[in-house]
């Protein structure tokens, strides 16, 4: 209906009048001006193209095959497959620095080889002159020094062992708060991944 009480001359529609004019009520507030716009050409498009609406059908179905048909107990499988930036942008939160990627973490491994004196030696001042230490993020030798024989213990399996055993203990003992958590943790990743497949959605449209 506004479509054709504004439509001007020139056959486009001038939406900034009709929200003026209070034509637009009704229609929710997250619609900007530009939003209805596409919106009203997608309809538009959608029902009087017919080539438009087959390709439309075959996006859908595409869609849904990828996406749709995925049950609710793959929200953590497609939570763990999203690039880190799309999770930060969403508020989360990780436990170990984003910056230090697998393809850095493998490289400070490999500077670290490269620069030991011993077994358990490494000359650190040898290695923060590599010039491949550029590729890694920009911290300061006791940072990057620090970091690294945290991977090693980390790496090491009677301290895994130690951190299994001491993760079960603590949830065992604060069970309302690790129940708590987790039901935190599931909303976010709900919320997340409802908010990526309605992006991906708009692309599809």
């Amino acid at each position: 209906m506004v479509s054709k009480t504004y439509r001007t001359r020139s056959g486009t529609i001038n939406w900034k009048e009709a929200e003026a004019d209070g034509a637009l009520k009704g229609i929710p507030l997250l619609f900007t001006l530009r939003t209805l716009s596409r919106r009203f050409s997608y309809i538009t498009r959608l029902k009087y193209n017919k080539e438009y609406q087959l390709k439309h059908k075959e996006k859908s179905i595409e869609y849904n095959k990828t996406y749709s048909s995925r049950s609710i107990m793959n929200r953590e499988e497609l939570f763990r497959n999203l690039p880190m930036q799309i999770k930060l942008t969403h508020g989360y939160k990780p436990r170990n620095n984003p910056e230090w990627t697998p393809a850095r973490i493998e490289l400070l491994k490999t500077l670290a080889y490269w620069h030991r004196r011993t077994e358990k030696s490494i000359n650190w001042d040898s290695l923060m002159s590599d010039p491949r230490i550029r590729r890694l993020p920009p911290y300061s030798k006791a940072h990057i020094r620090s970091y690294y024989w945290s991977l090693v213990t980390r790496e090491d399996p009677e301290m895994i062992t130690k951190r299994r055993a001491d993760a079960i203990d603590y949830k065992y003992r604060n069970l309302k708060k690790y129940y708590r958590n987790q039901k935190k943790r599931k909303e976010f990743i709900r919320s997340v991944i409802n908010n990526v497949l309605q992006e991906r959605m708009k692309e599809v449209r």
